[in-house]
């Protein structure tokens, strides 16, 4: 399922029945897990994911690991792509080649999946 992915709110969806209604990726080589696809929209990690690619979330992996990529979310539902560097303020900083500010995360921090690939169509 395709989602854009800019500051947006993760929620819980009814399961899928048909899937004839959402499109298929073809993909190679992720390992066995349980996995979801996202569109990113916006700047804030064009350096990794330009705007329009697909990232590709591991779902199953949740452990932090210095400059790895993260979908995360915050204590309203606040979810966000960004990049983990344990020594800054916050620590999920965005990877732009623009001057974009951290995001401003409130409460606890849920870890949803750990970025292992992106995708763009050139």
């Amino acid at each position: 399922r395709e989602v854009d992915l800019a500051a947006l709110e993760m929620s819980d969806q009814a399961a899928v029945i048909d899937l004839s209604e959402y499109p298929t990726i073809a993909v190679s080589r992720l390992p066995a897990s349980r996995w979801i696809a996202l569109r990113v929209d916006g700047p804030s990690m064009n350096k990794i994911s330009p705007p329009d690619s697909l990232i590709f979330v591991d779902l199953n992996d949740k452990r932090l690991v210095t400059n790895a990529c993260y979908v995360i979310c915050d204590e309203t539902g606040a979810a966000t792509y960004k990049r983990y560097r344990p020594n800054d303020e916050p620590p999920f900083q965005p990877a732009s080649y623009e001057e974009i500010a951290p995001p401003r995360l409130e409460g606890a921090i849920t870890v949803i999946g750990r970025v292992k690939r992106s995708m763009i169509d050139m």
